[in-house]
């Protein structure tokens, strides 16, 4: 027997896009407040995102457990990064507004006199 209410219902839900879909799109370089360092788990802005006031020296602790692949810097402050967590500067600095993907993130914080001098 058919149900002829579901087919109209069937319908509708193969054109909603999937919460899943919908969020990929949106997480291209999205999703980090203003006056936030941001790293996401993939590149370019992809994936899970975990947004920092005050910087972490370890992402793994934010739920990016293999590291971050991209961060943008939407504070006011030069931040550092680094490809490996712990304290000790091996990485780089990004300035206002700068971006860098493709590489590994393991830690992100402002520079002080002990870490990444600014």
């Amino acid at each position: 027997m058919r149900k002829p209410f579901l087919e109209p219902l069937a319908a509708a839900l193969l054109m909603v896009p999937s919460v899943a879909a919908v969020h990929a799109a949106k997480a291209l370089w999205h999703g980090c407040p203003a006056s936030r360092f941001c790293v996401w788990e993939g590149p370019d802005g992809t994936g899970r995102v975990a947004a920092y006031r005050d910087g972490t020296f370890d992402v793994a602790g934010q739920g990016l457990v293999g590291g971050g692949r991209s961060a943008w810097n939407r504070t006011g402050d030069r931040w550092c990064w680094l490809p490996v967590s712990g304290r000790a500067f091996t990485g780089g600095r990004l300035d206002p507004g700068q971006a860098l993907t493709a590489t590994t993130v393991r830690a992100a914080h402002r520079p002080d006199r002990h870490h990444c001098v600014p």
